[in-house]
C-alpha cells in the first residue's frame, strides 16, 4: 500500500499455503518483493519444503525460484545491485548461506567449507559479512568458537575476519547488521554468551570488537533481553528492542558517543505495559 494508507493490494491468493514467512525483502529497484513460502502447515516440520517465490509489486503474482524437498529455504536478501539473494538453507546437515538469481538460476551455496552458517548482511558496497558457528557441545569445558567473515557476492574473496571464543557452548549469534556505509557491524548475542555484553561493535575489517551495550546499561536482569537492533540510515545511532515478554520497550543509542563513554544510557522511547516491537527507521529524505 501506499504510505498514506491508500492503494492496497493483495499480492498473494495460493489457496494450498501453509504460510509465507518474515522477513520480507523489497528489490532495490522497488519492482519486486521476495519471501519464503510453505506449502501446507505441516510441510516444515516433516520435510522442510519452505521454499523462495518472487512477488510482483503490483500484485501480478508469485513465481517459485527455489526448490528444497528436503529443507528450509528462509531468511532472503538482495544484493545491493539486485542480482542475486542471498538467503539461508537449513537441513539435516546444518545451516547454509547460499544465492541464486531473481529468475532462478544459479543457485549456488555462497559460503564455502563452512556448514553451520546462517546469520549474514550485504553492505552497500556489494560485499556479504557473515557468522558462522561450531556445532554446539554438551561437554562443560568446551568453548563454542564464532568466525566473523566476508565474501563477495560473486563468491569471490572469502575471508576470515575475526575469531570469537564464547562462554556457554550453548551460545549462539544473534544478529549481524552491517551499517550503512559498510565500515562498521553490529553483532548480537543471547544473555551469557559473552559475560553481561550484548550487542558489540566491530569495523569491517575485523579490528576494534568492542561492547557496545549490555543488561547492565538497561538495569535489566538475567531473563530480560535485547533483541531488533537496527542501525539508523546515518549510522550514528541504532534502535533496540529490551525487555522481557510481554513487557518489552523501544530504545536508541548514541553510537559513538557510547564508544568514548561507556556510561552513557540509551534513550527510551515508549514506556508501556504492553509488547512494543519491530521498530523501523524512515529513510533518509
Amino acid at each position: 500500500m501506499n504510505a498514506d494508507g491508500s492503494n492496497v493490494v493483495q499480492l498473494t491468493n495460493i489457496p494450498d499455503t501453509g504460510g509465507w514467512w518474515d522477513p520480507l525483502a523489497w528489490s532495490p529497484d522497488g519492482q519486486w518483493l521476495v519471501a519464503s513460502r510453505s506449502p501446507n502447515e505441516m510441510a516444515w516440520v516433516d520435510k522442510g519444503q519452505v521454499n523462495l517465490y518472487i512477488i510482483n509489486a503490483d500484485g501480478s503474482g508469485a513465481t517459485q525460484i527455489t526448490t528444497n524437498e528436503v529443507g528450509n529455504d528462509l531468511n532472503p536478501h538482495w544484493s545491493p545491485d539486485g542480482r542475486f539473494i542471498a538467503f539461508t538453507r537449513s537441513a539435516y546437515a546444518g545451516i547454509g548461506i547460499y544465492s541464486v538469481h531473481p529468475d532462478g538460476s544459479g543457485l549456488t551455496k555462497l559460503v564455502l567449507n563452512v556448514d553451520n552458517e546462517g546469520i549474514f548482511d550485504w553492505a552497500p558496497n556489494g560485499q556479504l559479512y557473515y557468522l558462522s558457528t561450531d556445532t554446539p557441545c554438551l561437554a562443560s569445558d568446551c568453548v563454542l568458537v564464532d568466525e566473523i567473515g566476508t565474501i563477495n557476492a560473486d563468491r569471490t574473496n572469502q575471508k576470515s575476519l575475526l575469531t570469537l571464543k564464547l562462554r556457554d557452548p550453548s551460545c549462539t549469534s544473534g544478529s549481524l547488521i552491517a551499517s550503512p556505509d559498510g565500515t562498521r557491524l553490529l553483532i548480537r548475542f543471547p544473555f551469557g554468551c559473552t559475560s553481561e555484553g550484548q550487542v558489540f561493535i566491530v569495523n569491517s575489517d575485523g579490528t576494534n570488537f568492542m561492547e557496545l551495550l549490555n543488561l547492565k546499561n538497561l538495569n535489566l536482569s538475567p531473563g530480560e533481553w535485547i533483541s531488533q537492533v537496527t542501525w539508523s540510515p546515518d549510522g550514528k545511532f541504532v534502535v533496540f528492542v529490551a525487555g522481557k515478554d510481554p513487557y518489552q520497550d523501544i530504545y536508541i543509542l548514541d553510537v559513538d558517543k557510547t564508544l568514548q563513554d561507556p556510561s552513557t544510557q540509551p534513550i527510551r522511547l515508549t514506556d508501556n505495559s504492553i509488547m512494543d516491537n519491530s521498530p523501523i527507521w524512515q529513510p533518509k529524505p
